[in-house]
């Protein structure tokens, strides 16, 4: 096994942070320590020697302590607790005074032991999946993560807890109170960039870990000259052509250098690249332009949830593949030195820069620089616009979100058996071929007082990317400043590249649609979007000639709030709700079924599409709500501040777990919320807008108030905010609201 030699840049930060607990050992309350150390400089392997000095410090011999190091990530192949541990186990070469271990040491009577480090990732924790159960299960607490850390405080040891990537841990995945829960002496808090950049203990700058060599000198991203022809036939071949051409220079350096490393060419897929089961993929789409570019499929690997081909020593430095194509999984965590060009397709759904991928393609193979200055660069193509970089960092959701925060019912609460529905029936959840009838006559209502429609455009504008050309990042973990001052190119896009952001702007308009409107099934929906767009240009602004609106409609649509049809579409979405509803109703009069639950459940776990929130009277603890639904807030806030509620539990929106009611059509709906007062339960209703108004509503209040007359030890019904006041249906036909206030 190769021995790890520390740098002396290393050694000055793991001084300093043996220094700094030293220090504060011997304080009563609970010590936090930042340490910050940019990408690439080895921050596992210094925490490995960190731990290592500290259990044999002199000034320490009669403390008893151990360490739990979290990660964050998911249980697959990259899993950076799993990583992680494995850098310790090979920094120590397998014998070592510290005891390296995992959440599989876990049993009965397991405690930590003096001088152990427990590796583990905090979503095992959190989850709802079978090995979160397993972890904290009720009513067999002896077995538990929960008992391990009562038996180790039991025992009279100390615990320092150590948070990885803690820019992310600290402030969304390791709550405080789980952080109480644990109750260490010491957290230390490692990061690239820590949030809050004041009182950073220990800090290694980019320039110390360049100047070791262990870090590539810079990323350079495509260039002008890359452009030169303004409108390329098709961008996304382009831009792979373009990282073939750099990897293929770049092995021939290796060469000439007499240094064994095949760069790797790594190639980002968007994850959301298929809408449409009749459409090619984007990696269908790449594997054909790297046959039709004469590349040997033997020499590229494929690293995705559901295929792993040809991944077999493939972070060796000689290793034959040449390319990697991938999603997520590589993304954190993953160590592959070789890697040194990097192309990232632009998402559809939800555009934002991943910029942690970088990180991949920072490290030097060898540990050192080279004589020719290329070799000591990494190499960045993108179909990324800047401002997608810039304005949406940090924001990305995804589809498919582990829930990673857990929330159990309050011990005083006592839970209530009701009876709930579980639909037999499928509902596709989309736009139908009728919504095509209410954009047009949207469309044509928004525009009728002018002239002409044709005149409420402006056509014969070419379409631009505003695409990253001759930047030079040298601070990876400072990029985001970088690319504010970087040169952007105004790529005119050709037919091709036009239709596809046509269709990518239909997706995005459909993913962020108001919450209540509902129509989630984008795969059967833009399309119908789009051709209901197109057929109001053709038939009623009168333009026929799709080279002619199609760049008319996507320079619209791209202005975002400055856009003409963006409200019509809205509107049209919004209107045809009810539309759709009763269609579905019509269509799918099925048997449903029942079954017996308990509100409030007893635990629940939520994604990081929610936030926890300060509660006195929530059912569940911690109280976790959505981030982006101001209603549900400002309902919170009434039912925190009024003195007769007791408790508040929020309903689930679908799922047989969850409460639902029948309405006659057969169709279910789940009433938002369950408020116990001091004198009755009630179930409740809040919506906004539109969506309090029309069939819809009205079929959900004649359904709860069927509901309520069969189960008369309830109250409740439809509930909305008007002028900052609470109100509540009074009548099914939704015609008459009254102040309420719980009587």
């Amino acid at each position: 096994m190769k021995k790890i030699t520390l740098k002396p840049f290393q050694v000055n930060a793991i001084e300093g942070l043996k220094k700094e607990v030293l220090h504060r050992w011997r304080r009563d309350t609970r010590q936090d320590i930042k340490f910050q150390s940019p990408t690439g400089s080895g921050k596992t392997v210094m925490m490995a020697q960190f731990v290592r000095d500290l259990v044999n410090a002199p000034e320490l011999s009669n403390a008893d302590f151990a360490f739990l190091w979290v990660s964050i990530g998911g249980s697959s192949d990259g899993d950076l607790a799993y990583q992680s541990r494995n850098k310790f186990d090979e920094y120590y070469g397998g014998a070592s005074e510290v005891a390296v271990t995992g959440l599989d040491s876990l049993s009965r009577e397991k405690k930590m032991e003096q001088n152990e480090i427990l590796f583990f990732n905090w979503s095992k924790i959190k989850t709802r999946n079978k090995d979160g159960r397993k972890l904290r299960r009720e009513n067999e607490q002896e077995i538990t993560w929960d008992g391990m850390i009562q038996r180790t405080h039991a025992e009279e040891r100390d615990i320092i807890l150590i948070i990885d990537e803690a820019h992310n841990s600290s402030s969304t995945l390791l709550a405080e109170e789980e952080i109480r829960l644990i109750n260490p002496k010491m957290v230390i808090h490692i990061t690239a960039t820590h949030r809050d950049q004041s009182n950073i203990d220990v800090h290694v700058t980019p320039q110390e870990v360049v100047q070791a060599g262990l870090i590539k000198e810079l990323i350079k991203s495509q260039t002008q000259q890359d452009f030169k022809d303004k409108r390329v036939k098709d961008l996304d071949k382009h831009v792979l052509k373009l990282s073939l051409k750099k990897r293929k220079e770049i092995a021939s350096l290796y060469k000439k250098e007499k240094v064994d490393v095949n760069p790797l060419l790594m190639i980002q897929l968007p994850n959301d690249d298929r809408a449409n089961q009749e459409e090619e993929t984007k990696k269908e789409s790449v594997l054909r332009w790297l046959k039709e570019e004469g590349v040997d499929e033997n020499t590229v690997a494929i690293w995705l949830d559901k295929e792993k081909t040809r991944l077999e020593n493939i972070t060796m430095h000689n290793n034959g593949i040449d390319i990697l194509l991938f999603k997520q999984a590589p993304a954190t965590g993953w160590d592959c030195p070789r890697a040194q060009v990097l192309l990232m397709y632009r998402e559809t759904k939800d555009p934002v820069f991943q910029v942690q991928v970088l990180g991949r393609i920072l490290r030097m193979p060898e540990g050192k620089h080279y004589t020719k200055s290329k070799l000591n660069s990494s190499y960045l193509y993108t179909t990324y616009t800047k401002n997608e970089i810039i304005d949406n960092y940090g924001n990305y959701q995804g589809e498919n979100q582990l829930a990673i925060f857990r929330a159990s019912i309050k011990k005083a609460i006592e839970q209530i058996k009701l009876k709930t529905f579980v639909s037999q029936r499928t509902s596709y959840n989309d736009l139908g071929k009728t919504f095509q009838f209410t954009f047009i006559k949207t469309a044509n209502k928004a525009f009728d007082k002018k002239k002409s429609f044709q005149s409420c455009f402006t056509f014969g504008e070419e379409v631009e990317l505003d695409l990253i050309v001759d930047q030079d990042i040298r601070d990876y973990d400072g990029f985001i400043q970088a690319i504010k001052e970087a040169d952007s190119l105004g790529q005119k896009m050709s037919r091709n590249d036009i239709e596809k952001l046509y269709k990518k702007l239909c997706i995005e308009i459909l993913h962020k649609q108001e919450e209540e409107t509902k129509f989630k099934n984008i795969a059967r929906s833009y399309g119908k979007l789009k051709s209901a767009i197109n057929v109001w240009f053709e038939k009623y602004v009168g333009i026929r000639d799709k080279n002619e609106y199609y760049p008319c409609v996507v320079n619209d649509l791209n202005r975002g709030a400055n856009s003409i049809l963006l409200p019509v579409i809205n509107k049209a979405l919004e209107q045809y709700v009810s539309v759709r509803s009763k269609e579905e109703e019509e269509r799918d009069k099925k048997k449903v079924d029942t079954k017996e639950i308990l509100i409030p459940l007893s635990d629940f776990s939520y994604t990081s599409n929610y936030e926890e929130i300060s509660s006195t009277k929530c059912a569940m603890s911690p109280c976790y709500v959505n981030k982006n639904n101001e209603n549900e807030r400002k309902f919170i806030e009434y039912l925190e501040n009024n003195a007769s509620v007791e408790w508040w539990y929020k309903n689930g929106e679908n799922g047989s777990e969850h409460f639902s009611i029948r309405r006659d059509s057969g169709n279910l709906f789940f009433p938002d919320w369950f408020i116990k007062t001091k004198k009755d339960i009630w179930v409740v209703d809040t919506k906004g807008g539109f969506t309090a108004e029309g069939e819809s509503a009205v079929s959900r209040a004649k359904a709860l108030d069927i509901w309520l007359k069969e189960n008369k030890n309830f109250k409740g019904g439809l509930v909305k905010e008007v002028s900052g006041l609470w109100k509540i249906a009074k009548d099914t036909k939704l015609e008459k609201w009254v102040d309420w206030n719980f009587e």
